[in-house]
Protein backbone atom coordinates (compact mmCIF):
# COMPACT_ATOMS: atom_id res chain seq x y z
CA UNK A 1 0.00 0.00 0.00
CA UNK A 2 1.42 3.40 -1.02
CA UNK A 3 0.88 5.50 2.09
CA UNK A 4 2.25 8.88 3.04
CA UNK A 5 1.97 10.64 6.41
CA UNK A 6 1.38 14.37 6.91
CA UNK A 7 1.80 16.58 9.97
CA UNK A 8 -0.46 19.66 10.06
CA UNK A 9 0.25 22.50 12.49
CA UNK A 10 -0.37 26.24 12.84
CA UNK A 11 -1.26 26.67 9.17
CA UNK A 12 1.74 24.63 7.94
CA UNK A 13 2.41 21.04 7.04
CA UNK A 14 5.28 18.55 6.79
CA UNK A 15 5.58 15.21 4.99
CA UNK A 16 6.76 12.76 7.61
CA UNK A 17 9.60 10.30 7.29
CA UNK A 18 8.27 8.37 10.27
CA UNK A 19 6.12 8.64 13.36
CA UNK A 20 5.29 6.50 16.39
CA UNK A 21 2.77 6.74 19.16
CA UNK A 22 3.18 5.68 22.81
CA UNK A 23 0.43 5.42 25.42
CA UNK A 24 1.09 4.37 29.03
CA UNK A 25 -1.20 3.46 31.93
CA UNK A 26 -0.57 3.60 35.65
CA UNK A 27 -0.35 0.37 37.61
CA UNK A 28 -2.70 -0.04 40.55
CA UNK A 29 -1.82 -1.47 43.96
CA UNK A 30 -2.95 -4.83 42.72
CA UNK A 31 -0.50 -4.64 39.85
CA UNK A 32 -3.15 -4.26 37.18
CA UNK A 33 -3.21 -1.37 34.66
CA UNK A 34 -5.53 1.40 35.75
CA UNK A 35 -5.74 4.83 34.14
CA UNK A 36 -4.24 6.34 31.01
CA UNK A 37 -1.23 8.36 32.12
CA UNK A 38 0.73 9.45 29.09
CA UNK A 39 0.26 9.80 25.31
CA UNK A 40 3.22 10.81 23.15
CA UNK A 41 3.82 11.16 19.41
CA UNK A 42 7.35 11.07 17.96
CA UNK A 43 7.72 12.32 14.39
CA UNK A 44 10.60 12.97 11.99
CA UNK A 45 10.86 15.00 8.80
CA UNK A 46 13.37 16.77 6.55
CA UNK A 47 14.11 20.44 7.30
CA UNK A 48 12.08 23.09 5.45
CA UNK A 49 11.68 26.83 5.53
CA UNK A 50 9.66 27.81 8.59
CA UNK A 51 11.16 25.24 10.98
CA UNK A 52 11.87 28.07 13.43
CA UNK A 53 8.26 27.53 14.54
CA UNK A 54 9.29 24.27 16.24
CA UNK A 55 12.17 25.97 18.08
CA UNK A 56 9.77 28.59 19.42
CA UNK A 57 7.19 25.96 20.28
CA UNK A 58 9.63 24.02 22.45
CA UNK A 59 11.77 26.82 23.89
CA UNK A 60 9.21 29.59 24.45
CA UNK A 61 6.98 28.97 27.46
CA UNK A 62 4.54 31.63 26.34
CA UNK A 63 3.88 29.88 23.00
CA UNK A 64 0.22 28.89 22.76
CA UNK A 65 -0.70 25.20 22.80
CA UNK A 66 -1.40 23.81 19.35
CA UNK A 67 -4.07 21.69 17.75
CA UNK A 68 -2.03 19.25 15.66
CA UNK A 69 -3.17 16.63 13.17
CA UNK A 70 -1.37 13.56 11.80
CA UNK A 71 -2.98 12.02 8.73
CA UNK A 72 -2.07 8.89 6.75
CA UNK A 73 -3.12 8.93 3.07
CA UNK A 74 -3.38 6.09 0.62
CA UNK A 75 -2.18 7.93 -2.51
CA UNK A 76 -3.31 5.13 -4.86
CA UNK A 77 -6.92 4.94 -3.67
CA UNK A 78 -6.91 8.61 -2.61
CA UNK A 79 -8.42 8.07 0.82
CA UNK A 80 -7.52 8.62 4.47
CA UNK A 81 -6.21 5.48 6.15
CA UNK A 82 -5.77 6.83 9.65
CA UNK A 83 -6.15 10.18 11.37
CA UNK A 84 -5.06 11.52 14.79
CA UNK A 85 -6.03 14.94 16.12
CA UNK A 86 -4.07 16.24 19.11
CA UNK A 87 -6.47 18.69 20.73
CA UNK A 88 -4.16 20.26 23.31
CA UNK A 89 -0.46 19.83 22.93
CA UNK A 90 2.91 21.45 23.27
CA UNK A 91 6.25 20.35 21.97
CA UNK A 92 8.63 19.17 24.68
CA UNK A 93 11.58 18.08 22.60
CA UNK A 94 12.90 19.16 19.17
CA UNK A 95 16.31 18.36 17.73
CA UNK A 96 18.04 18.04 14.36
CA UNK A 97 20.36 15.19 13.44
CA UNK A 98 22.85 15.12 10.58
CA UNK A 99 23.80 11.87 8.89
CA UNK A 100 26.31 11.82 6.05
CA UNK A 101 24.07 9.44 4.09
CA UNK A 102 20.59 10.66 5.05
CA UNK A 103 21.39 14.34 5.51
CA UNK A 104 19.69 16.44 8.19
CA UNK A 105 16.57 15.04 9.87
CA UNK A 106 14.35 16.92 12.33
CA UNK A 107 12.81 15.00 15.23
CA UNK A 108 9.91 16.27 17.34
CA UNK A 109 8.31 14.83 20.48
CA UNK A 110 4.66 15.87 21.03
CA UNK A 111 2.81 14.91 24.25
CA UNK A 112 -0.95 14.84 23.84
CA UNK A 113 -3.40 15.80 26.55
CA UNK A 114 -6.41 14.80 24.44
CA UNK A 115 -6.40 12.98 21.11
CA UNK A 116 -9.07 11.98 18.63
CA UNK A 117 -8.29 8.81 16.70
CA UNK A 118 -10.76 7.66 14.07
CA UNK A 119 -13.60 9.60 15.74
CA UNK A 120 -12.90 8.27 19.27
CA UNK A 121 -11.40 10.61 21.86
CA UNK A 122 -9.09 9.86 24.78
CA UNK A 123 -8.04 12.17 27.62
CA UNK A 124 -5.08 11.86 30.00
CA UNK A 125 -6.32 11.10 33.56
CA UNK A 126 -4.15 13.95 34.86
CA UNK A 127 -6.14 16.51 32.94
CA UNK A 128 -9.75 16.15 33.95
CA UNK A 129 -10.35 12.48 34.44
CA UNK A 130 -10.42 9.38 32.32
CA UNK A 131 -12.88 10.08 29.46
CA UNK A 132 -13.44 8.10 26.28
CA UNK A 133 -16.28 7.94 23.84
CA UNK A 134 -17.72 9.00 20.52
CA UNK A 135 -17.25 12.72 19.94
CA UNK A 136 -20.09 15.09 19.19
CA UNK A 137 -18.62 15.65 15.77
CA UNK A 138 -19.65 12.13 14.84
CA UNK A 139 -23.26 12.91 15.70
CA UNK A 140 -23.05 16.08 13.65
CA UNK A 141 -21.57 14.13 10.77
CA UNK A 142 -24.47 11.68 10.96
CA UNK A 143 -26.92 14.58 10.86
CA UNK A 144 -25.18 15.96 7.81
CA UNK A 145 -25.37 12.56 6.15
CA UNK A 146 -29.14 12.49 6.75
CA UNK A 147 -29.69 15.99 5.28
CA UNK A 148 -31.42 16.09 1.87
CA UNK A 149 -28.86 16.78 -0.86
CA UNK A 150 -28.96 17.39 -4.61
CA UNK A 151 -26.08 15.28 -5.92
CA UNK A 152 -25.85 15.87 -9.67
CA UNK A 153 -27.72 16.42 -12.91
CA UNK A 154 -27.43 15.50 -16.58
CA UNK A 155 -29.05 16.17 -19.98
CA UNK A 156 -30.82 13.56 -22.14
CA UNK A 157 -33.10 13.31 -25.14
CA UNK A 158 -36.72 12.20 -24.74
CA UNK A 159 -35.55 8.57 -24.75
CA UNK A 160 -33.38 9.33 -21.69
CA UNK A 161 -30.18 8.82 -23.66
CA UNK A 162 -27.48 11.20 -22.33
CA UNK A 163 -26.61 14.00 -24.76
CA UNK A 164 -23.95 16.71 -24.94
CA UNK A 165 -25.37 18.73 -27.85
CA UNK A 166 -28.77 19.97 -28.96
CA UNK A 167 -30.23 22.24 -31.62
CA UNK A 168 -32.78 25.03 -31.19
CA UNK A 169 -36.19 23.39 -31.65
CA UNK A 170 -35.21 20.09 -29.98
CA UNK A 171 -37.05 18.64 -26.98
CA UNK A 172 -34.72 17.62 -24.15
CA UNK A 173 -34.83 16.51 -20.53
CA UNK A 174 -32.77 17.50 -17.52
CA UNK A 175 -32.50 14.88 -14.78
CA UNK A 176 -31.31 15.27 -11.19
CA UNK A 177 -30.23 12.76 -8.58
CA UNK A 178 -30.70 13.40 -4.86
CA UNK A 179 -30.09 11.84 -1.42
CA UNK A 180 -32.40 11.68 1.58
CA UNK A 181 -35.31 13.35 -0.22
CA UNK A 182 -38.88 12.43 0.61
CA UNK A 183 -41.14 11.53 -2.29
CA UNK A 184 -43.12 14.41 -3.77
CA UNK A 185 -40.57 17.01 -2.60
CA UNK A 186 -40.11 19.87 -5.07
CA UNK A 187 -36.88 21.30 -6.52
CA UNK A 188 -37.06 24.58 -8.47
CA UNK A 189 -35.03 24.85 -11.67
CA UNK A 190 -33.85 27.76 -13.82
CA UNK A 191 -31.98 27.23 -17.11
CA UNK A 192 -29.02 29.55 -17.79
CA UNK A 193 -26.51 30.18 -20.56
CA UNK A 194 -23.00 30.13 -19.10
CA UNK A 195 -21.19 33.24 -20.31
CA UNK A 196 -17.90 34.04 -18.68
CA UNK A 197 -14.85 36.11 -19.63
CA UNK A 198 -11.66 36.98 -17.77
CA UNK A 199 -13.27 40.22 -16.69
CA UNK A 200 -16.72 39.11 -15.55
CA UNK A 201 -19.43 36.46 -15.30
CA UNK A 202 -22.48 37.37 -17.37
CA UNK A 203 -24.81 34.35 -17.40
CA UNK A 204 -28.20 34.78 -19.09
CA UNK A 205 -31.53 33.32 -17.92
CA UNK A 206 -33.38 31.44 -20.68
CA UNK A 207 -36.59 30.22 -19.08
CA UNK A 208 -39.10 30.94 -16.37
CA UNK A 209 -38.95 28.84 -13.21
CA UNK A 210 -39.68 25.13 -13.56
CA UNK A 211 -40.45 22.50 -10.90
CA UNK A 212 -38.85 19.06 -10.54
CA UNK A 213 -40.85 16.55 -8.51
CA UNK A 214 -38.71 13.99 -6.67
CA UNK A 215 -39.59 10.30 -6.58
CA UNK A 216 -37.13 7.74 -5.24
CA UNK A 217 -34.42 10.43 -5.14
CA UNK A 218 -34.68 11.31 -8.80
CA UNK A 219 -36.68 13.58 -11.06
CA UNK A 220 -36.59 15.49 -14.35
CA UNK A 221 -38.04 18.37 -16.34
CA UNK A 222 -38.87 18.34 -20.04
CA UNK A 223 -38.04 21.39 -22.14
CA UNK A 224 -38.75 22.34 -25.73
CA UNK A 225 -35.97 24.70 -26.79
CA UNK A 226 -37.89 27.56 -28.37
CA UNK A 227 -36.39 30.07 -30.77
CA UNK A 228 -37.74 33.09 -28.92
CA UNK A 229 -35.89 32.00 -25.76
CA UNK A 230 -32.49 31.48 -27.36
CA UNK A 231 -31.91 33.24 -30.69
CA UNK A 232 -31.43 36.70 -29.21
CA UNK A 233 -28.57 35.27 -27.10
CA UNK A 234 -26.75 34.05 -30.19
CA UNK A 235 -26.89 37.59 -31.56
CA UNK A 236 -25.83 39.17 -28.25
CA UNK A 237 -22.78 36.93 -27.93
CA UNK A 238 -21.30 38.18 -31.16
CA UNK A 239 -19.79 34.98 -32.46
CA UNK A 240 -23.07 33.20 -31.98
CA UNK A 241 -21.64 29.73 -32.48
CA UNK A 242 -23.13 27.97 -29.46
CA UNK A 243 -24.53 28.36 -25.95
CA UNK A 244 -23.50 26.35 -22.86
CA UNK A 245 -26.54 25.52 -20.75
CA UNK A 246 -26.71 24.60 -17.08
CA UNK A 247 -29.56 24.41 -14.55
CA UNK A 248 -29.62 26.20 -11.20
CA UNK A 249 -31.51 23.86 -8.85
CA UNK A 250 -32.79 25.09 -5.49
CA UNK A 251 -34.25 23.32 -2.46
CA UNK A 252 -35.16 25.35 0.63
CA UNK A 253 -32.16 27.60 1.30
CA UNK A 254 -29.67 25.62 -0.78
CA UNK A 255 -28.90 25.95 -4.49
CA UNK A 256 -26.48 24.22 -6.86
CA UNK A 257 -25.48 24.64 -10.51
CA UNK A 258 -25.80 21.38 -12.44
CA UNK A 259 -24.16 19.45 -14.00
CA UNK A 260 -21.38 19.89 -11.46
CA UNK A 261 -18.76 19.50 -14.21
CA UNK A 262 -18.81 22.38 -16.73
CA UNK A 263 -17.66 19.95 -19.42
CA UNK A 264 -21.11 18.36 -19.17
CA UNK A 265 -23.07 21.55 -19.83
CA UNK A 266 -25.41 21.21 -22.81
CA UNK A 267 -23.92 22.70 -25.97
CA UNK A 268 -26.78 24.37 -27.83
CA UNK A 269 -26.34 25.22 -31.50
CA UNK A 270 -28.54 27.09 -33.91
CA UNK A 271 -30.89 25.28 -36.24
CA UNK A 272 -29.46 24.72 -39.72
CA UNK A 273 -31.35 26.43 -42.53
CA UNK A 274 -30.86 26.19 -46.29
CA UNK A 275 -31.24 29.14 -48.65
CA UNK A 276 -30.74 28.99 -52.42
CA UNK A 277 -29.21 31.59 -54.69
CA UNK A 278 -30.64 31.36 -58.21
CA UNK A 279 -28.46 32.68 -61.04
CA UNK A 280 -29.40 32.79 -64.73
CA UNK A 281 -26.40 33.22 -67.02
CA UNK A 282 -27.08 35.33 -70.17
CA UNK A 283 -27.90 33.15 -73.17
CA UNK A 284 -24.95 32.51 -75.48
CA UNK A 285 -26.88 34.17 -78.35
CA UNK A 286 -27.65 37.32 -76.37
CA UNK A 287 -26.82 40.71 -77.83
CA UNK A 288 -26.04 44.18 -76.53
CA UNK A 289 -25.58 44.63 -72.79
CA UNK A 290 -26.75 41.06 -72.22
CA UNK A 291 -23.99 39.78 -74.45
CA UNK A 292 -21.50 41.61 -72.20
CA UNK A 293 -22.80 39.62 -69.24
CA UNK A 294 -25.25 42.13 -67.82
CA UNK A 295 -28.23 40.05 -68.91
CA UNK A 296 -29.53 37.04 -67.05
CA UNK A 297 -30.84 37.35 -63.54
CA UNK A 298 -30.12 36.72 -59.85
CA UNK A 299 -32.66 35.87 -57.16
CA UNK A 300 -32.76 34.15 -53.77
CA UNK A 301 -35.01 31.53 -52.14
CA UNK A 302 -35.42 31.91 -48.35
CA UNK A 303 -37.63 29.32 -46.71
CA UNK A 304 -40.62 28.92 -49.00
CA UNK A 305 -40.40 32.42 -50.49
CA UNK A 306 -38.62 33.70 -53.57
CA UNK A 307 -37.16 37.24 -53.64
CA UNK A 308 -35.51 39.31 -56.37
CA UNK A 309 -35.13 42.83 -57.79
CA UNK A 310 -35.48 44.44 -61.18
CA UNK A 311 -36.79 47.49 -63.09
CA UNK A 312 -40.35 48.26 -62.12
CA UNK A 313 -42.81 47.84 -64.98
CA UNK A 314 -40.56 45.57 -67.01
CA UNK A 315 -38.88 46.13 -70.33
CA UNK A 316 -36.39 48.71 -69.10
CA UNK A 317 -33.80 46.46 -67.60
CA UNK A 318 -30.90 48.23 -69.29
CA UNK A 319 -31.99 51.79 -68.64
CA UNK A 320 -29.37 53.93 -66.81
CA UNK A 321 -31.76 54.43 -63.93
CA UNK A 322 -35.40 53.65 -63.17
CA UNK A 323 -37.54 52.73 -60.19
CA UNK A 324 -36.97 49.23 -58.91
CA UNK A 325 -39.14 46.47 -57.50
CA UNK A 326 -39.70 42.71 -57.56
CA UNK A 327 -38.91 41.22 -60.97
CA UNK A 328 -39.64 37.56 -61.65
CA UNK A 329 -41.52 37.57 -58.36
CA UNK A 330 -44.41 39.55 -59.91
CA UNK A 331 -43.74 39.23 -63.66
CA UNK A 332 -43.94 35.45 -64.15
CA UNK A 333 -46.36 33.07 -65.84
CA UNK A 334 -47.67 29.57 -65.31
CA UNK A 335 -49.24 27.41 -68.07
CA UNK A 336 -52.56 25.66 -67.44
CA UNK A 337 -53.75 22.35 -68.91
CA UNK A 338 -55.11 24.18 -71.98
CA UNK A 339 -51.70 25.72 -72.69
CA UNK A 340 -52.83 29.18 -71.62
CA UNK A 341 -50.46 31.50 -69.75
CA UNK A 342 -51.57 32.50 -66.25
CA UNK A 343 -49.91 35.50 -64.60
CA UNK A 344 -48.23 34.85 -61.26
CA UNK A 345 -48.01 37.70 -58.78
CA UNK A 346 -46.03 36.03 -56.01
CA UNK A 347 -43.41 33.41 -56.75
CA UNK A 348 -42.79 30.79 -54.08
CA UNK A 349 -40.06 28.18 -53.94
CA UNK A 350 -42.49 25.60 -55.28
CA UNK A 351 -43.57 27.78 -58.22
CA UNK A 352 -40.06 28.84 -59.30
CA UNK A 353 -38.85 25.23 -59.15
CA UNK A 354 -41.87 24.15 -61.20
CA UNK A 355 -40.97 26.73 -63.87
CA UNK A 356 -37.30 25.69 -63.96
CA UNK A 357 -38.19 22.03 -64.37
CA UNK A 358 -40.50 22.68 -67.35
CA UNK A 359 -39.00 23.90 -70.64
CA UNK A 360 -42.29 25.34 -71.92
CA UNK A 361 -42.71 27.36 -68.72
CA UNK A 362 -39.11 28.55 -68.95
CA UNK A 363 -39.76 29.79 -72.49
CA UNK A 364 -42.97 31.50 -71.37
CA UNK A 365 -40.94 33.36 -68.73
CA UNK A 366 -37.98 34.03 -71.02
CA UNK A 367 -35.61 32.02 -68.78
CA UNK A 368 -33.51 30.65 -71.61
CA UNK A 369 -29.97 30.95 -70.28
CA UNK A 370 -28.07 28.45 -68.16
CA UNK A 371 -29.40 28.47 -64.59
CA UNK A 372 -27.28 27.77 -61.48
CA UNK A 373 -28.80 26.89 -58.12
CA UNK A 374 -26.41 27.28 -55.18
CA UNK A 375 -27.69 25.87 -51.87
CA UNK A 376 -26.15 27.54 -48.81
CA UNK A 377 -26.36 26.13 -45.25
CA UNK A 378 -26.72 29.00 -42.77
CA UNK A 379 -27.75 29.66 -39.15
CA UNK A 380 -31.34 30.30 -38.19
CA UNK A 381 -30.47 33.82 -37.01
CA UNK A 382 -28.92 34.55 -40.41
CA UNK A 383 -32.02 33.27 -42.19
CA UNK A 384 -34.23 35.45 -39.96
CA UNK A 385 -32.11 38.52 -40.77
CA UNK A 386 -32.31 37.77 -44.49
CA UNK A 387 -36.10 37.50 -44.35
CA UNK A 388 -36.37 40.77 -42.44
CA UNK A 389 -33.97 42.48 -44.84
CA UNK A 390 -35.87 41.42 -47.97
CA UNK A 391 -39.28 42.10 -46.44
CA UNK A 392 -38.08 45.62 -45.68
CA UNK A 393 -36.73 46.04 -49.23
CA UNK A 394 -40.06 44.97 -50.70
CA UNK A 395 -41.69 47.80 -48.73
CA UNK A 396 -39.14 50.38 -49.78
CA UNK A 397 -37.38 49.51 -53.03
CA UNK A 398 -35.11 52.23 -54.36
CA UNK A 399 -33.61 53.04 -57.72
CA UNK A 400 -32.65 50.32 -60.18
CA UNK A 401 -29.62 50.77 -62.41
CA UNK A 402 -26.96 48.64 -64.04
CA UNK A 403 -24.47 51.35 -63.01
CA UNK A 404 -23.50 51.07 -59.28
CA UNK A 405 -23.26 54.83 -58.86
CA UNK A 406 -26.92 55.22 -59.83
CA UNK A 407 -28.56 52.35 -57.97
CA UNK A 408 -28.78 48.60 -57.42
CA UNK A 409 -29.55 45.74 -59.78
CA UNK A 410 -30.57 42.11 -59.26
CA UNK A 411 -27.09 40.71 -58.67
CA UNK A 412 -25.70 43.45 -56.45
CA UNK A 413 -28.76 43.48 -54.19
CA UNK A 414 -28.61 39.70 -53.56
CA UNK A 415 -24.90 40.02 -52.84
CA UNK A 416 -25.55 42.91 -50.46
CA UNK A 417 -28.17 40.91 -48.55
CA UNK A 418 -25.74 38.01 -48.04
CA UNK A 419 -22.94 40.34 -46.97
CA UNK A 420 -25.07 42.28 -44.43
CA UNK A 421 -27.09 39.41 -42.97
CA UNK A 422 -24.74 36.41 -43.06
CA UNK A 423 -21.10 35.39 -42.90
CA UNK A 424 -21.32 33.54 -46.24
CA UNK A 425 -18.98 36.16 -47.73
CA UNK A 426 -16.61 36.65 -44.82
CA UNK A 427 -14.39 39.35 -46.28
CA UNK A 428 -15.13 42.32 -48.52
CA UNK A 429 -12.72 42.36 -51.42
CA UNK A 430 -12.46 44.64 -54.44
CA UNK A 431 -13.77 41.80 -56.59
CA UNK A 432 -16.82 41.42 -54.37
CA UNK A 433 -17.61 45.12 -54.53
CA UNK A 434 -17.28 45.30 -58.28
CA UNK A 435 -19.00 42.02 -59.17
CA UNK A 436 -21.98 43.04 -61.26
CA UNK A 437 -22.76 40.17 -63.59
CA UNK A 438 -24.68 36.99 -62.69
CA UNK A 439 -21.84 34.85 -64.07
CA UNK A 440 -19.24 36.79 -62.07
CA UNK A 441 -21.34 36.45 -58.91
CA UNK A 442 -21.66 32.69 -59.43
CA UNK A 443 -17.87 32.40 -59.65
CA UNK A 444 -17.46 34.63 -56.58
CA UNK A 445 -19.72 32.41 -54.48
CA UNK A 446 -17.86 29.29 -55.57
CA UNK A 447 -14.49 30.86 -54.80
CA UNK A 448 -15.13 32.93 -51.66
CA UNK A 449 -18.47 31.76 -50.28
CA UNK A 450 -18.76 29.28 -47.39
CA UNK A 451 -21.49 27.46 -45.49
CA UNK A 452 -21.94 28.88 -41.98
CA UNK A 453 -23.78 26.10 -40.16
CA UNK A 454 -24.18 22.33 -39.91
CA UNK A 455 -21.83 19.61 -41.09
CA UNK A 456 -20.84 21.76 -44.07
CA UNK A 457 -19.80 24.72 -41.92
CA UNK A 458 -16.65 26.36 -43.32
CA UNK A 459 -16.77 24.41 -46.60
CA UNK A 460 -16.74 26.34 -49.88
CA UNK A 461 -19.93 26.64 -51.91
CA UNK A 462 -20.64 24.58 -55.01
CA UNK A 463 -23.37 24.62 -57.64
CA UNK A 464 -26.10 22.31 -56.33
CA UNK A 465 -28.03 22.02 -59.59
CA UNK A 466 -27.47 23.32 -63.13
CA UNK A 467 -30.07 23.78 -65.87
CA UNK A 468 -28.81 23.92 -69.48
CA UNK A 469 -29.67 26.88 -71.67
CA UNK A 470 -32.56 26.39 -74.05
CA UNK A 471 -31.87 26.23 -77.78
CA UNK A 472 -33.46 29.21 -79.52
Amino acid sequence: MSVIAKLYFDGGERTLLSYNFQANKSLGSNGHPSFLKEMVFNVSFYPEKGDDFFYRWVLNKSEEPQRVKIVLYDIVWKRIVEQHEIIYSTGVQFHSEFDHQLGTINRLKIPALTIITNEIYYTDIRFGGYLTGEIERQKKKQQEEDTPKIINGFWTNLNDTPIQKAVVGDKVRFHIRTENFNNHEEVTALIYDFDSTKEKRNDKLLTSQKTIFIEDNKGFIEWEIKSDECLSLFEDRGEGDFLELYVKCSFKEESIDLPTNKNNYLVLEEKEEIITVLIEIPHSESEGFARKGLGGHTGIIIGEEYYDFGPEGGGKEYAPKTEGGPWWDIHSFDINEDGEEIELTNLTKELIMDILNNEDKRLANNITGEVHLIDIHIKQTEKNKLEEWWDDKYKNFKRYSIYPINGKQCTTIVKTSLRKCTKVLKTITYRQITTLTPKGFSKLLEKNGVHTCGDKKGQVLTISKKYKEIDL
